[in-house]
């Protein structure tokens, strides 16, 4: 009769099987493998992540030093077309005053 009212429901035997210590045991050491599995691939990954954080540190400080290179040379370059501006304006100060000189001796 109980096996016909397991039939009816649906269940099987495993679904009104009583806990024993023994299947316990098995089920415990099944979730600890689990669990261990879980554990080591969980270490795997933070060993990969600390990796390449310390990977993309080590690339953002190259990065800032090879900006404060560029923004020196920036600054050279500006200082050099500068002075290239003042050397320019002082030639052509030069040449007026040249042509005044000219333009004085061939009026005498």
């Amino acid at each position: 009769m109980r096996y016909c009212y397991i039939w009816w429901k649906g269940w099987s035997i495993s679904d009104v099987m009583f806990v024993t210590k023994r299947n316990m045991a098995n089920v415990v050491a099944s979730v600890s493998k689990q669990l261990d599995y879980v554990n080591e691939a969980l270490a795997g990954t933070k060993r990969h992540l600390t990796l390449k954080l310390e990977n993309l540190d080590w690339k953002v400080e190259e990065h800032k030093e090879t900006t404060k290179l560029i923004a020196n040379n920036v600054n050279e370059v500006k200082s050099n077309l500068s002075q290239i501006g003042f050397d320019v304006a002082s030639i052509h100060q030069m040449q007026t005053g040249l042509e005044g000189k000219v333009e004085l001796l061939e009026s005498k």
